[in-house]
């Protein structure tokens, strides 16, 4: 989630803090594949859902791999995870000016419920307090 976090910061304005904090889902892949399972259009669904509901500003999309394969196909294969991500919400109407979308190859296994193959996904808004 760090990297979506920091991802979605560098693009925001500063100065002021989010009165939505931002939530982050994860899409996942089978070994050394960037196809869509129905379980992953499930959570793509939810994404869009709550891009709507909260009105979000920004919508950071970071693709991972596994340890296994080369670098070079990690990288790879991370990069077509998270555009394949972007490709499904764009399609069900997430606006594409509140994307942005990063890749980071192989990254350790985080634990059984988050492995390395997989698409962290962080719906924040950027919310602006009146003033007087």
């Amino acid at each position: 989630m760090a990297a979506a976090l920091a991802l979605l910061a560098a693009c925001a304005p500063t100065g002021e803090q989010p009165l939505h904090p931002p939530k982050s889902f994860f899409v996942f892949f089978a070994v050394d594949s960037t196809d869509l399972t129905p379980e992953a259009h499930q959570v793509l669904d939810r994404i869009a859902e709550e891009t709507r509901r909260i009105q979000a500003t920004g919508l950071g999309i970071v693709g991972y791999a596994s340890p296994a394969g080369t670098p070079a196909h990690n990288l790879r294969l991370s990069d077509m995870r998270a555009t394949a991500v972007e490709v499904a919400l764009r399609s069900r109407g997430v606006p594409g000016d509140i994307i942005v979308r990063t890749h980071h190859g192989a990254t350790p296994i985080i634990g059984p419920e988050i492995e390395g193959q997989r698409v962290e996904v962080v719906v924040s808004r950027e919310d602006r307090p009146r003033r007087p």
